[in-house]
């Protein structure tokens, strides 16, 4: 079995991703603190919950995830729809053609959305899709 990795070595591993979990308030400063330190062609930071900093490579967001696996299926963007609640849903959200924004979801998401559901505890997800299905029978 392989022992941990020295702090060399980690220092040349390539940035998958690594979370940082600790109460809001800790999270918004070590965010702030990071975001200054680390030039976005570095690290992307986001948030996936208040409690979890998330420090990832540039290039892996859900919105480039969709838009790779949109492009791989030969589906336009203009076909693709997300819905989201949390800082690391808003590019995904945005890159959508049809980008909706829980009722409970953080203020750039529903900034980057095209429309607003209900909550995730309200049936949200069930009306984004009943939306989507009323949009394809028009």
């Amino acid at each position: 079995m392989p022992g941990l990795a020295t702090a060399d070595q980690v220092r040349r591993m390539s940035l998958l991703k690594l979370i940082l979990i600790d109460n809001p308030a800790v999270i918004r400063r070590h965010r702030d603190e990071l975001g200054a330190l680390l030039p976005s062609d570095i690290a992307f930071l986001t948030e996936s919950e208040p409690e979890y900093l998330e420090v990832l490579s540039p290039n892996a967001n859900k919105g480039l995830g969709l838009k790779t696996l949109s492009e791989s299926m030969g589906i336009r963007q203009d076909e693709t729809a997300a819905i989201g609640d949390y800082l690391n849903d808003v590019e995904m959200v945005r890159w959508a053609g049809i980008g909706a924004a829980m009722a409970n979801a953080v203020d750039e998401v529903k900034l980057a959305a095209d429309i607003h559901v209900r909550s995730n505890d309200d049936g949200g997800v069930a009306q984004f899709i009943d939306y989507l299905l009323e949009l394809n029978n028009e």
